[in-house]
């Protein structure tokens, strides 16, 4: 199985030595043997615990089986650390069966357990969840849950974690054919893994480079890799890694055409499941084999393979192994002519392949779907989906891919007649092929130029084509490509009427293709071979599983003995309980019973003790009485005293009453009148401004003197300025001693006519004005105070209105029995640190502020007046919303002064 390691040791791919699939391992027999004289609770679930680990890859029920015990007992003893770990290695035992929803549960369960010093189980919790989402193909949230292992670990520089979790990130980058990434982060891991010394990390590595460097095509360097996993592998009796390197090969063969070698790594690897069985591991073998079998043109034994894969795939939701079964059962009924089904398969995968963001599968079947449309003569269609196949692989860096595409493409326009096209296309085919593909591939193209060629009537051209193919079969030791080379060469010399030659390659053609024939016998036997296997496989899992059965009722027949046993032992311990229980009893019963006597006799003394104590207390309480017969009469005479004490002080804060009532009339005399004088000033002084300002309109017009113009508007803005501070006191004035009147309030007309009295300003600065009003009933309030209030706020947004697109919005709407006037702009925003302070008279807090920081003090004291409340959030250059919050019906009684 995938999951053998000490927590992070290995990951996903680290497996337990042993001898015998059917037996325990040694280390497991010995924990069973300290688990039956454990008694500490805690122990208990860490043996328990470490033999499911033991035991998973040899015996994955019962693994389970003890993983569940474990997690049983560390529940009961509320043995933190003991469930954690126990939840995990359930969740590994439903990942055995592919079970993965009942896995995650298990997986999220453990995570949620948090203990001091669990780290290692975390991130080997991480693992696992993250290996199951791999295997699920949900791609995403498996390199969330290894980035979650790797930040954790290089937070606490754990350098063994940080390489299985580089190594984790660099297989899936593998899986989805991100080659160069899957490289760069197994390089990382290469790194920490030189410092620690891991052979099981290190495997994974070396696999999975090799893996990425055969995507690119670079073969030697692949095979380099593999080998050197091959000794670490062997070293360690690795089955799934072992597994791994055999698949591995056969892929390399199978790029090379060497399928021979090819049939014989994959058989390898099924011989290997006899013994160890995983089912997306057996699902990838089947694969394999039924792609060799693709390979060779026997594609009613491909399609066998493909069917077996799909039985596991489908059953156990592994969605891209089951999207590439579907693929390649689309290319075999194209090869069988049998369309419609292809084109079902082809359409199957690409929606799976489309779902899971796996580009390189959705390009082939692009690719495969062009083809089939090509032998169906839609010429048109063809190459609209051969093209989108060549666009999505040159994205993706996939050239071997692109030079297919482009050469299917030429085929179609070959097709269609057109051989110049046809031609060209198959000259760009090969000018890819002779960097990226192998001498096999090219020589199958120049077989196809020289075709070609042939057909154009440029026999001078075709010759050398044929010849490099020639050279290429020979390098490659391929007798098919040399065949149809040898073919290719009798209708060259057919075309020169050279027939003698013509016959000559006829014959060497007949001779390679019985010698073909042959080795597709050969084939065929070990077809024959690898089905008898597959029914003897079959047969031994039917006989285990009778094994099996029988070993459960076994013991579910001991179990029944043992609590047969158990009920009689309980029953006697129960009777001999029940009786000593009772013995007890009486002997206490009789011992109370004498106890009871001794304390009739102790109390009865006690109580004689008590009269005399309380003769004498008698005598003393008397004279206690006396003393505070005396002690009243001296209270009673204190008490007279403080009464004429009082009655003085009476008198004495009447006075005091008339007096504090003459001041405070005279107090609010004085203020009265101050607010007379203040309002009248204003007024006062106001009018010699209003002239200032008439003067100053008037020399706009009369004087034509620039400098004169000048000096005259700065005596304008001066006396404009100091007219508006004259209307902010005013305001004060007003909101303190005005006269309201209550009624409906009509806050859009209000808003209106303050953005009026703003007009000349508002349109100089391009302000967008915008005004929203929401209420189901109408307001009732104070206008002038509500107008206030806008005013000065509108006025704020004036003086730090943005320079670019200014906008004002007031928002009116109802919340509870409230109304909400909500006011925002997008100027300069107030800085966090005066957030405190705006509502202060004669505060400013921006450089901006050209007015006298008054407005916002008016604006809170009229809010207050209302009983209402006021906030406001800002941003530095994004704006600032003011929040009023108003009752809807407030009557003056409650806002008075």
């Amino acid at each position: 199985m995938r999951f053998r390691s000490r927590f992070w040791l290995g990951g996903f791919f680290a497996l337990l030595i042993t001898n015998s699939l059917l037996g325990q391992t040694p280390v497991a027999d010995s924990l069973r043997t300290i688990l039956t004289i454990e008694r500490d609770p805690a122990k208990r679930v860490d043996i328990l615990c470490d033999i499911a680990y033991e035991l998973y890859d040899f015996d994955d029920s019962l693994a389970l089986e003890f993983a569940e015990k474990a997690l049983k007992q560390a529940l009961a003893a509320n043995y933190l650390k003991g469930i954690k770990r126990s939840y995990c290695y359930v969740g590994i035992g439903y990942v055995s069966k592919s079970d993965f929803p009942t896995a995650f549960r298990y997986y999220r369960l453990s995570d949620s357990v948090k203990v001091e010093n669990s780290t290692e189980l975390t991130l080997y919790n991480y693992s696992m969840m993250g290996s199951a989402y791999r295997d699920l193909s949900n791609f995403d949230s498996a390199e969330h849950y290894y980035n979650l292992a790797l930040k954790e670990a290089l937070a606490t520089n754990d350098r063994k974690s940080i390489a299985t979790a580089y190594k984790n990130i660099g297989l899936t980058n593998v899986v989805r054919y991100r080659n160069v990434e899957a490289l760069e982060a197994l390089a990382l891991a290469q790194q920490y893994t030189d410092e620690v010394s891991d052979p099981v990390v290190q495997i994974g590595i070396w696999l999975y480079t090799g893996k990425a460097y055969a995507n690119l095509l670079q073969y030697d360097k692949a095979k380099e890799y593999y080998l050197k996993s091959l000794t670490l592998v062997n070293r360690i009796a690795n089955r799934y890694q072992l597994i791994q390197y055999h698949l591995n090969l056969a892929d390399l063969a199978m790029r090379q055409s060497n399928y021979s070698e090819a049939l014989e790594e994959a058989f390898e690897a099924f011989e290997i499941l006899k013994q160890y069985q995983y089912p997306p591991q057996q699902a990838e073998v089947l694969q394999r084999i039924g792609e060799i079998y693709e390979e060779l043109g026997q594609f009613e034994m491909a399609a066998r393979y493909f069917y077996e894969t799909l039985k596991i795939t489908e059953k156990h939701n592994l969605r891209l192994r089951t999207a590439t079964a579907y693929s390649e059962l689309a290319w075999v009924y194209k090869e069988l002519s049998n369309y419609d089904l292809a084109l079902d398969y082809v359409n199957r995968s690409q929606s799976i392949h489309a779902a899971i963001g796996n580009q390189h599968g959705v390009s082939y079947c692009h690719n495969v779907r062009g083809l089939i449309y090509l032998l169906q003569k839609r010429h048109a269609e063809a190459i609209q989906e051969l093209e989108k196949s060549k666009q999505i692989r040159e994205v993706i860096g996939h050239l071997e891919g692109v030079s297919a595409t482009i050469f299917n493409l030429s085929l179609v326009y070959e097709d269609m007649g057109q051989l110049e096209k046809a031609l060209a296309l198959q000259k760009q085919a090969i000018s890819i092929e002779e960097r990226v593909t192998s001498k096999l591939s090219q020589g199958i193209s120049y077989n196809a130029i020289a075709k070609t060629l042939m057909r154009l009537n440029r026999l001078g051209e075709a010759e050398g084509y044929l010849r490099m193919a020639n050279k290429a079969a020979i390098e490659t030791n391929s007798r098919l490509l040399l065949k149809n080379n040898y073919e290719n060469y009798a209708e060259f010399y057919s075309s020169r009427n050279d027939y003698k030659k013509a016959f000559e390659y006829q014959r060497k053609a007949k001779v390679l293709s019985d010698s073909i024939y042959t080795t597709s016998s050969r084939a065929k036997m070990a077809e024959m071979q690898a089905i008898y296997q597959i029914e003897q496989k079959e047969q031994q899992i039917k006989l285990l599983n009778q094994e099996k059965q029988i070993r459960e009722n076994q013991l579910s027949i001991q179990q029944t003995q043992i609590q047969t046993q158990r009920l009689v032992i309980a029953s006697a311990i129960f009777a001999f309980v029940l009786i000593s229980a009772l013995a007890w009893n009486i002997y206490k019963s009789k011992q109370t019973i004498q106890r009871a006597h001794l304390e009739i006799k102790e109390q009865h003394e006690e109580i004689q003790t008590q009269t005399e104590e309380l003769t004498e207390a008698n005598r003393e309480l008397s004279k206690l009485n006396q003393q505070l017969a005396e002690k009243q009469e001296e209270i009673q005479a204190q008490s007279e005293e403080l009464m004429e004490a009082n009655q003085t002080i009476n008198e004495i804060n009447r006075g005091l009453e008339e007096e504090v009532s003459r001041r405070t009339n005279e107090l609010k005399q004085a203020y009265k009148e101050l607010d007379t004088f203040f309002y009248r000033s204003s007024h006062d002084f106001r009018r010699p401004l209003t002239t200032f300002l008439g003067l100053a309109e008037v020399a706009k017009i009369t004087v034509k003197d620039p400098a004169a113009l000048e000096l005259f508007e700065r005596v304008r803005e001066t006396a404009m300025n100091l007219d508006k501070m004259l209307v902010k006191l005013q305001s004060i004035s007003d909101v303190g001693t005005l006269e309201l009147y209550y009624k409906e309030v009509a806050v859009r007309e209000l808003f209106d006519s303050v953005c009026d009295s703003y007009r000349e300003e508002l349109t100089r600065k391009h302000f967008l004005i915008d005004c929203t009003v929401n209420l189901a009933t109408p307001f009732t309030s104070y206008p002038v105070l509500i107008k206030v209030i806008l005013e000065n706020l509108v006025e704020n947004s004036l003086q730090f209105a943005s320079p670019v697109n200014p906008k004002l919005s007031l928002q009116v709407y109802e919340e509870g029995d409230k109304v909400v006037l909500e006011l925002t702009d997008n100027g300069h925003g107030i800085d966090a640190a005066y957030h405190d302070k705006i509502f202060d008279m004669y505060f400013r807090a921006s450089h901006y502020s050209k007015g006298n920081g008054l407005g916002l003090y008016i604006v809170k004291k009229a809010v207050e007046k209302l009983d209402g409340q006021i906030s406001f959030t800002s941003q530095i250059d994004l704006g600032t919303t003011f929040k009023v919050v108003l009752p809807r019906n407030t009557k003056l009684s409650m806002i008075a002064v």
